[in-house]
C-alpha cells in the first residue's frame, strides 16, 4: 500500500460505502495506483486501468439508461 496522494471521492452502491483514493507508486518507474475500497476489501488498479474501468462503467451505465427508457 502506497502513500495516499488524494481522496478521489466516495460512493454508496447497493448499500455499501466505497472510497476511491489515488496512491503514490510503490516503486520508481511504476504508475500511481487507484484503490477502490470498503470495509470488506480493496481493488487496486493502475491509473490507466482505472481510466479504462471508469470509461467502461460509464458507457455501460449510459446504455442501460437508454434501454431502460425504451422499455418503460
Amino acid at each position: 500500500m502506497g502513500e495516499i496522494l488524494k481522496m478521489l471521492g466516495s460512493s454508496n452502491i447497493l448499500g455499501l460505502h466505497f472510497e476511491l483514493e489515488l496512491n503514490k507508486a510503490n516503486a520508481e518507474n511504476l504508475p500511481e495506483s487507484v484503490h477502490i475500497q470498503n470495509s470488506s476489501g480493496r481493488i487496486e488498479l493502475s491509473d490507466k486501468e482505472f481510466v479504462k474501468f471508469a470509461t467502461t462503467y460509464l458507457s455501460a451505465k449510459k446504455k442501460f439508461e437508454i434501454l431502460k427508457e425504451i422499455y418503460e
